[in-house]
């Protein structure tokens, strides 16, 4: 059964990707403090609001109705694990 083998592979390959994520969360964490849930909504209300605008469809998130400029806060990212 390839098909079921497949599905097991790619939620492995999820899972592993998530666990990196919060390990890289953690991490960043540890040397900057905890992350502010409300900049990350934010921040993501942003990024969905770009993806929608460049497919050219879908309806902006009402904070960024009328506002030609999405990327007003750059995103720095930090060091990854171990570095």
């Amino acid at each position: 059964m390839q098909g079921v083998s497949s599905y097991i592979e790619e939620a492995v390959r999820r899972q592993l990707q998530r666990e990196a994520v919060d390990e890289y969360i953690a991490a960043a964490e540890a040397e900057h403090g905890p992350v502010d849930p409300a900049e990350v909504a934010a921040r993501a209300d942003r990024i969905r609001a770009h993806h929608a605008a460049r497919r050219g469809g879908g309806s902006l998130p009402s904070a960024h109705r009328g506002r030609g400029d999405l990327t007003r806060t750059p995103v720095t990212p930090g060091p990854g694990p171990g570095r």
